[in-house]
Parts: structure tokens; C-alpha cells; sequence
């Protein structure tokens, strides 16, 4: 499955590559990442759980990446499909928060200098790392930043939802800062 994945992002990169040219403007295909750090993600239960032992609740810092592939139809606004991460480690277990989705980037500046903003929509999901896999439920992401030049940016971005793992609600809350760029 991850081979077909890889096989079908790399020929969408190919083909948009010569139909759009990354020429500058954005309108066309886009693709964009970003890294960062999560000063504060935090993971709240419904009750009183554990995995392998220790303690889920937890407010810890976090290591944030992401990545988009999407649609501009104009110099202001994009539509991408979004995934973000936020990873950490809670004594041996490497734990993450996950947010995919739709994301909406709105451009308020001219020529790729100024402010911009997003909103997206999807799941969330809380990965332990562990046996016990937790189910993806309802996710959100809130942003914005600026754009310093035509493609490079650094934002501020609030995402969370709702993950859970048999009948154990989790509430995943994340505040990232982060720096990324985008190809159009």
C-alpha cells in the first residue's frame, strides 16, 4: 500500500511539474511542508486510563511536521488535503497526535508577502505506538502566519479533536508554531 502511495504522489508531482510549471504564480497545483515545535500538546481522557502502564494524560512539548497537496484557484486562496503531527515521548512510548484533512489558505498580502490564514476540517487521531490502536474521530486546525517571501512562511496553528479508544473519549489539544514553504 505504501508503495502504490508513493508511486501515485510521485507521478502527480511529474505530471503537475510540466502542466503548471512551479512558475511563481499561485494558482494551479501546490505542494508545500512545514516543521516546528508544539510548546504545548496535550492529551485529556474521560477516565482513568493507562497504556502499558503509564499514564495517558499528559501535557508534554511536542515536534510538529506537516504536509499539503492541493489547488490554488487564484493568487489568494488554496484548498489542500493536510496531515500534521505532532510527536512526543512520554517515558518509553513515542506518542502522536495526527490532524488529516481539508485545509482552506486564504493570502491577504499581494505577491506572496503578508498575512495568511487556514482552516481545516477532518480527523484526529492519537497514535500510542502501542497494541491498543485508538480510533480517529472528529479534528480540527486554526491558524495563520506570515508569508516573508513568495514561498516561505511561519505561522501559528491550533489544531485538536476527538480520538478514542474503545469506550475511553480523548480530547487531543495541540498550540505549534512552525516554518514551511510551498511550491507552486
Amino acid at each position: 500500500m505504501h508503495r502504490l502511495i508513493s508511486l501515485l504522489a510521485g507521478c502527480l508531482v511529474l505530471l503537475s511539474a510540466s502542466a503548471f510549471g512551479f512558475d511563481g504564480y499561485r494558482k494551479g497545483f501546490v505542494i508545500g511542508t512545514g516543521v516546528g515545535i508544539s510548546p504545548y500538546s496535550s492529551t485529556q481522557t474521560d477516565m482513568d486510563v493507562s497504556v502499558l502502564g503509564q499514564e495517558v494524560e499528559r501535557d508534554n512539548a511536542a515536534v510538529f511536521s506537516m504536509g499539503y497537496l492541493g489547488w490554488s484557484w487564484n493568487d489568494r486562496d488554496m484548498v489542500t488535503g493536510l496531515v500534521a503531527i505532532n510527536s512526543f515521548e512520554n517515558e518509553s512510548l513515542d506518542l502522536s497526535h495526527t490532524f488529516y484533512g481539508v485545509a482552506w489558505f486564504h493570502f491577504y498580502g499581494a505577491g506572496g508577502y503578508g498575512l495568511f490564514s487556514v482552516l481545516g476540517a477532518g480527523a484526529a487521531e492519537w497514535d500510542t505506538g502501542a497494541t491498543c490502536p485508538a480510533d480517529a474521530g472528529f479534528g480540527y486546525l486554526v491558524g495563520g502566519g506570515y508569508e516573508f517571501s513568495p514561498h516561505w512562511h511561519v505561522g501559528v496553528a491550533v489544531s485538536g479533536g476527538r480520538s478514542e479508544i474503545g469506550p475511553v473519549e480523548i480530547t487531543l489539544t495541540d498550540v505549534t508554531v512552525f516554518f514551511g514553504g510551498t511550491l507552486f
